[in-house]
């Protein structure tokens, strides 16, 4: 994880036209493999699901893409084509909330992803292109308590994505009285619930009102 490697140029401008969620790195910066999955897990950086996937599979992230496809279906997703790493819109790129809850718990078997994906704010040390540090903070909304709206106290990660074709999805684990549950919302509008001028992102307020439901009314 603390191996550090140099960003191709390619791999930034695959995305270049995309206005996608980015944390700006540039050809030639050098950075740890920790730090880059802090920046994919943590600020949604597709900008790092490109480096890190060329990281895999040197030059052919295409190759990296066919691995993808193959380890899903490997675990029992039936349903799941991947296109690109990163999520971005793509024909034929598609997966269900079952599939999605399916290599979400086997991704959370690993203990550093379960680590990174519960971080709610991470800096970034500088590199050898960007001087300053770089504060990443989760876009999973549902962490934060300033926002109570979203917040939902014994949540942990996991993960947002957001398109023009998918909407607002989100993906999160929260316990309470020794159980733990995930949760998983897609498509979700931004719709203004509470009349007071500033759109909601509905895939946070209706995970937390499934996840609420489920600590009041499911019992074993």
């Amino acid at each position: 994880l603390d191996e550090v490697i140099e960003i191709p140029a390619y791999t930034i401008r695959l995305l270049d036209g995309t206005n996608s969620s980015n944390v700006g790195l540039v050809p030639g910066a050098q950075m740890s493999i920790r730090n880059l999955l802090y920046c994919l897990l943590v600020a949604s950086a597709n900008d790092a699901a490109n480096v890190l996937a060329d990281y895999i599979c040197k030059n052919n992230i295409g190759e990296f893409v066919q691995m993808m496809n193959d380890y899903v279906k490997s675990i029992g997703c039936q349903n799941t084509n991947f296109i690109n790493p990163s999520g971005l819109d793509a024909e034929g790129q598609y997966t269900t909330a079952r599939d999605v809850a399916i290599f979400t718990l086997k991704a959370l078997e690993n203990p550093v992803f379960e680590e990174i994906t519960s971080t709610k704010k991470y800096t970034v040390p500088p590199t050898n292109k960007y001087l300053k540090e770089r504060n990443l903070v989760s876009t999973v909304k549902i962490l934060n308590s300033g926002i109570k709206d979203y917040y939902i106290a014994n949540a942990k990660g996991v993960k947002t994505g957001t398109t023009k074709n998918a909407g607002h999805c989100v993906v999160t684990t929260a316990s309470k009285d020794g159980y733990s549950y995930l949760a998983i919302i897609m498509r979700a509008p931004m719709y203004d619930i509470d009349k007071d001028g500033v759109e909601e992102n509905i895939a946070f307020t209706e995970c937390k009102e499934l996840l609420e439901w489920t600590f009041k009314n499911i019992k074993l």
